[in-house]
């Protein structure tokens, strides 16, 4: 009864970050997306935190942690998209070879130089989004060439080593691991029921069971629970582990942490850097309301593309080669004045959540109206809803530059291509 009440914990588990990664997909491409699901990507969330401070977004990230301390790296197990598809190839890889495809590997160092890199550069303030998986993810089913290409290797690191990247590369599971790896809640087994069978290491696909040791690395394991569910005499179980010994760093552990946080101090100075940079080089363009100006937006824009889904208007398009991150195309339509859908639904706070209100006084470009070409309709005065156009048929129209916010509905209803935005170097509110 025991083995049968594991094996539907593990299947309930499956099932849940299956759907969760359904749902993740049809928020991304296509528009639907309930609940914000999404806030909960650990690095999106700690950048919201850094950039866009608020209540909720503290509220997100304490409740990560404390289920990291109380539950593990549950996150890479249930609510990580990327996580999720490698999870089901190793599922169906077992399946179809019916083989042992893991064993018990050291973690080694490399996961936390890369890990104080990542975050020493998103809180200088330089999102590296090509290595954060939800990023990577956003990306590839956006089908950008740099997301699509780290997906691909991992998807084929998926089929030799199972959920390497999560184990020895991930810098969100590496941080969420830290913390696990602190807490008296964890995976082990009960020396005095195991037989040594080694299904419980075949089992795990993060190769942090040592069957012949009887140890599991809590802060690799990602609560996959499946070692729990292929274990045949239910000598594994999760709960508080006593006994333990005591925490006492080696000369390694010290070196280690001292290299770590170099790194990291680097890293945050270099994030600091990159920052400036891209502000000083940044494209002229017309970045989404809550976004500042294009250089802070490039800086830590996920190009998870979220929005660009979201958007009702359909006028935010992908990064390209002349800007890298997303943008307003005004020529496909205008920014709508009863929308904000942009600011909700980004994870990261690279678009700030803004009230409707708020969003309707925020400047992001500015319309301009070409006499020449202006053959007096009316019907840039007609659609703007700020009362920005000015004049009439006789003496002709022009933009109130102290009160338009360059939503494009001017330039959208002209029927000569008299009106043009340009972008605002930096948004403001009117």
């Amino acid at each position: 009864m025991k083995k049968n009440r594991k094996s539907w914990i593990y299947a309930a588990r499956v099932i849940v970050a299956s759907a969760f990664l359904v749902l993740a997909i049809l928020g991304i491409a296509f528009s639907f997306y309930p609940f914000n699901i999404l806030d909960v990507q650990i690095a999106a969330l700690v950048q919201r935190n850094l950039v866009a401070f608020s209540t909720g977004s503290v509220v997100l990230l304490a409740l990560s942690l404390l289920i990291a301390f109380f539950f593990g790296r549950a996150y890479c197990s249930l609510a990580c998209p990327l996580g999720a598809i490698q999870d089901l190839i190793c599922i169906a890889m077992g399946g179809i070879f019916k083989r042992r495809r893991s064993a018990y590997a050291k973690g080694g160092v490399a996961r936390y130089l890369v890990a104080a890199v990542f975050w020493g550069l998103l809180f200088g303030g330089f999102f590296l989004g090509w290595v954060d998986p939800y990023a990577a993810f956003g990306s590839a089913l956006s089908l950008s060439l740099l997301g699509s290409l780290l997906v691909a290797a991992v998807v084929v690191l998926t089929l030799f080593r199972n959920r390497a990247f999560c184990s020895f590369i991930c810098p969100a599971g590496t941080l969420l691991g830290v913390v696990a790896g602190v807490s008296p809640f964890r995976m082990s087994i009960d020396s005095e029921k195991c037989v040594s069978c080694g299904r419980c290491e075949a089992k795990c696909p993060s190769m942090c069971v040592d069957s012949k040791s009887g140890r599991i690395d809590a802060d690799r394991c990602l609560m996959c629970l499946g070692c729990l569910s292929g274990c045949p005499k239910d000598a594994v179980s999760f709960g508080v582990v006593r006994g333990r010994k005591p925490f006492s760093p080696s000369k390694r552990m010290f070196i280690l942490g001292l290299s770590s946080a170099a790194l990291f101090g680097a890293a945050a100075f270099a994030g600091a850097s990159l920052s400036g940079k891209a502000g000083g080089k940044s494209a002229d363009v017309i970045v989404p309301p809550g976004a500042g100006d294009p250089g802070r937006f490039l800086a830590k824009c996920l190009n998870c593309n979220l929005c660009v889904s979201a958007c009702p208007g359909h006028i935010i398009k992908k990064a390209d080669g002349n800007y890298g991150a997303v943008s307003l195309d005004m020529s496909s339509g205008f920014c709508r004045f009863d929308c904000a859908r942009c600011s909700e639904v980004c994870p990261s706070g690279a678009i700030r959540r803004i009230s409707l209100e708020e969003k309707r006084r925020t400047r992001i470009a500015v319309a301009v109206i070409d006499r020449s070409s202006c053959i007096g309709c009316g019907r840039c005065d007609a659609v703007c809803p700020q009362g920005a156009v000015k004049g009439g048929r006789k003496e002709g129209y022009s933009i109130d530059g102290s009160s338009c916010i360059g939503c494009g509905s001017c330039s959208a209803a002209c029927p000569k291509g008299a009106v043009s935005v340009w972008p605002a170097k930096r948004q403001v509110s009117l």
